[in-house]
């Protein structure tokens, strides 16, 4: 802000409080859609993977899942002859929400979901979870930008 002083003189202020609440401010916004983002990202992944996935059992379908930022695995589900299972991804059994990272994870504990992700089956013979995520580059960044747009505009 600028005060005139009268003759040749003029005084330059900047109110470094209200600056550094408005960062703040936008700061929680932008953490807030991003792990909105994140999110609604991660569900759409989980769809297209299990729209992908070869169906004998049902149990490879059916065992994808997503671990939300912050939240620790627990997942149970059946294959299509109801046999129960669990779930929980124990190389990544949690999904990291901290200051510098906003992470959702989605995956299979099956043990042979790696052979048909590698193309093993006929019936998804580019797999199931790296085409999906090809598919998918860009969103992400689309969405950090338009955070970034709306925050500078």
């Amino acid at each position: 802000m600028a005060a005139d002083l009268g003759g040749a003189a003029t005084r330059l202020e900047f109110n470094a409080e209200l600056f550094n609440a408005a960062m703040q401010e936008y700061v929680e916004t932008f953490r807030k859609n991003a792990e909105f983002e994140i999110q609604n990202l991660a569900l759409e992944l989980l769809t297209k993977v299990e729209r992908r996935t070869p169906v004998a059992t049902g149990r490879l379908q059916n065992s994808f899942h997503v671990i939300m930022p912050g939240e620790t695995d627990s997942y149970q589900y059946e294959d299509h002859q109801g046999h129960s299972f669990d779930g929980v991804l124990h190389d990544h059994p949690h999904a990291e929400l901290s200051d510098t990272v906003i992470e959702a994870v989605v995956g299979s504990n099956v043990p042979y979901a790696l052979r048909v992700e590698a193309g093993s089956s006929k019936q998804a013979p580019q797999g199931m979870m790296a085409i999906s995520v090809a598919e998918m580059m860009g969103k992400l960044e689309a969405a950090v930008e338009k955070e970034l747009r709306k925050g500078f505009n």
